[in-house]
């Protein structure tokens, strides 16, 4: 009798596990499962010829299959990070997904106040990926599908269901590293709501800074391009950013130069963002091919032989 007992529970808890993840609402998240993406950015090694790096702005504003219509014969991964600052571990990681064998490497780092904070050190992206254990990781790198469909079934989840309620935050995560997002709706206003107040306090940390300025130095030694930009945001966001951060971007661009890295200006123009910070789709593979045309003309100009009598 025991024995049937268990042999129902158990057939009844592996129907009902099955049918929650199979006709649970569908995830505002697609794709690559989000935590098996992240990891597999931090496992990169020696597979492209162009990495992107920066927290946020960069993950869902730099596209590498944007970027491939401009250089379409260059393998480039976004390995940006939420919230990443710019910190020894993360500029050290950098040379990770690099092919040192690559005849033509880059790194494309997108700069904000955020990088440059103490603060942010702890909870960035790249930090709280290399923290998981091990066998948390083997099951997302291997199994991210099956645990990604057997994630907690949220209150959230049961509402959109019955509701039909299509407002949310969503995420489509790519192999090359790019997350496209999108707010629906889209409020310009949202992510002034959601800044900490410490935050909005803290100062640019000027160790953070000569770190940066020291890889770009680094990279350089070993022929590898720098480029540096300021992703286009909200005004108002670039604004109170800077007034209360002391983030000097033209100092900063002096310093990246003088470094030897190349700064890419971007036009002054209204690009879309969906929640007032980060760039909405269209925007964002815009920019992304305007960041590959920066690159293809560098490397055009390097490759022209120099003027008889220079």
């Amino acid at each position: 009798m025991l024995k049937h007992r268990f042999a129902i529970t158990a057939i009844l808890t592996i129907a009902l596990t099955y049918a929650c993840a199979t006709f649970r609402p569908p995830s505002l998240c697609t794709g690559v499962p989000p935590d098996t993406l992240w990891l597999q950015k931090v496992h990169w090694r020696s597979r492209f010829d162009i990495v992107l790096a920066g927290c946020s702005r960069a993950v869902g504003g730099l596209s590498p299959s944007a970027m491939k219509e401009e250089l379409p014969t260059a393998r480039i991964g976004n390995f940006a990070f939420n919230g990443q600052t710019y910190t020894p571990d993360y500029l050290e990681a950098l040379h990770g997904p690099l092919d040192p064998n690559s005849r033509r490497k880059a790194v494309v780092m997108s700069v904000q106040p955020l990088n440059f904070f103490r603060s942010v050190h702890e909870k960035s992206g790249y930090r709280l990926c290399r923290q998981q254990n091990l066998l948390g990781q083997w099951l997302m790198l291997n199994l991210g599908e099956v645990v990604y469909s057997l994630r907690p079934f949220k209150y959230k989840d049961a509402q959109r269901l019955i509701t039909g309620d299509r407002n949310g935050f969503y995420q489509d995560y790519h192999a090359d590293g790019w997350v496209c997002g999108r707010l629906v709706p889209e409020d310009p206003s949202f992510q002034m709501t959601q800044y900490d107040l410490d935050s909005m306090r803290e100062k640019v940390s000027p160790e953070i800074v000569k770190g940066f300025m020291d890889a770009v130095r680094s990279f350089r030694k070993q022929n590898t391009a720098v480029f540096v930009i300021r992703l286009p945001t909200n005004k108002t966001t670039l604004a109170q950013e800077d007034a209360s951060s002391g983030f000097d971007e033209q100092s900063f661009r002096a310093q990246v130069e003088a470094a030897g890295g190349e700064w890419i200006d971007v036009p002054d123009k209204t690009y879309r963002c969906f929640d007032g910070s980060h760039l909405n789709r269209d925007s964002a593979m815009e920019v992304s091919r305007m960041v590959a045309k920066a690159i293809r003309r560098q490397a055009e100009s390097a490759q022209k032989p120099p003027r008889a009598g220079s």
